[in-house]
């Protein structure tokens, strides 16, 4: 009999603080706007700039003159070996890191067979499509990209027909 009592008292409680949160004081109105007055001068607040000494006046506008920047220290030299030492770096891992777009996922050959075959409707034949096992796993890869927004626009043609793709990391061997 309590615990009828206390549910009784519970669902009152809730329905009174339901009420009173919905009074007209703890709802926001949207006031009219119309009487909001906005004439306030805030010129006295906006910072105030010099003209630079190095300015030709022409009539109304101002124009600014060029002037040659000052090279101070040149960093070709310690850039180009800089460059030198991460190219054979990269040369000497035979990978690069790159993106390719992932059509099917899945444990069943026939059906990545499938998926490939009908990819080469699809998308164009300089596109390679690769039909790769990973145990337990087959995978259906398409074109092999630098940067992620280079597969867009690969990647929107086959979404169309195959919505569960995604654009994935992967590494791909260096062509020598």
């Amino acid at each position: 009999m309590t615990r009828v009592v206390q549910s009784i008292m519970l669902i009152g409680l809730v329905f009174i603080l339901g009420a009173a949160g919905c009074n007209k004081g703890s709802v926001p109105i949207k006031s009219d706007t119309s009487t909001i007055d906005l004439s306030d001068d805030l010129s006295k607040y906006r910072p105030r700039y010099e003209a630079p000494q190095n300015t030709v006046s022409d009539g109304s506008n101002q124009i600014e003159q060029n002037r040659a920047l000052e090279v101070t220290s040149d960093l070709s030299e310690k850039l180009n070996v800089a460059l030198d030492t991460v190219a054979a770096r990269n040369d000497s891992l035979g990978f690069v890191q790159g993106y390719s777009i992932l059509v099917y996922s899945g444990s069943s050959r026939t059906t990545a067979d499938r998926t490939r075959n009908r990819l080469f409707d699809i998308v164009d034949p300089d596109d390679i499509q690769r039909l790769d096992y990973d145990l337990p796993n087959w995978f259906v890869r398409v074109g092999q990209f630098y940067e992620q927004i280079e597969a867009q626009a690969l990647y929107l043609k086959i979404i169309e027909y195959y919505p569960t793709s995604t654009i994935v990391p992967q590494k791909f061997p260096l062509r020598k």
